[in-house]
């Protein structure tokens, strides 16, 4: 998940910063990684920022993630907190 903390960064910033100054708030998302590694089924709960461009731009990033294939096949599934908050 390291490896797309600035697009994370991106999207906040874009999408939320540019209209919402003020916004900050934690954001939790869910997503299924298939036996080939690929990502399915990205949803969010515990959102505290209640953007749909935030919930748009992380799902784009994260259904462009490829990991490892799980070790015996099958699905995982992975619960990821963001947090977001405006720096002075």
């Amino acid at each position: 998940m390291r490896s797309v903390v600035n697009e994370m960064r991106a999207c906040y910033e874009s999408r939320v910063l540019a209209t919402q100054p003020d916004l900050e708030g934690r954001l939790v998302s869910s997503f299924l990684i298939a036996p080939d590694g690929t990502v399915e089924e990205v949803s969010f709960h515990e959102d505290a920022i209640g953007s749909a461009p935030l919930r748009e731009c992380i799902s784009s990033v994260l259904r462009g993630l490829r990991f490892d294939a799980p070790d015996g096949g099958g699905y995982v599934g992975v619960n990821y907190p963001w947090v977001f908050s405006v720096q002075d």
